[in-house]
C-alpha cells in the first residue's frame, strides 16, 4: 500500500510527510492515532470502529487493498488455517464478483 499512497500524494501534487510511520498491525496503528497527532490510511470499517477515531472524508481513489497468505513450503495448513483460507477466498469472491456484460 506504500507505494499506491505515494503515487497518490504525487499525482495530487501533494509532498509526503516528513515524520512517516509505517505499522502492519493494526493495534499499533489505532494505539498511535489515539496517543499521537497522526493519521492513517486505513480500511473504510476499521477506521469507523471506534469513538475515539475520526474518519477524514478523503477519497482515496486507485489505492487498492490487497490480502495475501504466506504458507510454509510443504507444510499443510491446520484445519482451522484451512477454514479460514476458504472464508477469505470466499469473502473477496463475494465482494468482486465479476458482472455480466451485454453486447
Amino acid at each position: 500500500m506504500r507505494t499506491e499512497l505515494e503515487e497518490f500524494f504525487h499525482r495530487n501534487d501533494c509532498s509526503l510527510p516528513a515524520n512517516l510511520v509505517e505499522a502492519t498491525a493494526f493495534l499499533t496503528t489505532r494505539q498511535l492515532l489515539v496517543e499521537t497527532d497522526v493519521v492513517a490510511a486505513l480500511p473504510e470499517l476499521i477506521g469507523a470502529s471506534g469513538p475515539r477515531l475520526t474518519a477524514l472524508l478523503i477519497s482515496l481513489d486507485l489505492v487498492g487493498a490487497w490480502v495475501g497468505l504466506t504458507r510454509t513450503a510443504g507444510r499443510r495448513l491446520s484445519p482451522a488455517s484451512e477454514a479460514m483460507t476458504q472464508s477469505l477466498i470466499t469473502t473477496a469472491h463475494s465482494m468482486h464478483a465479476p458482472t455480466a456484460h451485454t453486447d
